[in-house]
C-alpha cells in the first residue's frame, strides 16, 4: 500500500514554496467543494 508522507506547495494561493509532512493522525477538511480529494 502506499502512503502519503508530504505535500509540497509551489505558487498555490499564498503558499509560494511550502511542504507539509503527513503523519498518521493528520486530518484535511474544508467545506464541500473545496478541492480535498
Amino acid at each position: 500500500m502506499k502512503k502519503l508522507t508530504k505535500i509540497k506547495l509551489i505558487n498555490w494561493h499564498l503558499f509560494s514554496n511550502q511542504t507539509i509532512e503527513i503523519n498518521n493522525n493528520t486530518l484535511i477538511s474544508g467545506e464541500n467543494g473545496s478541492g480535498k480529494s
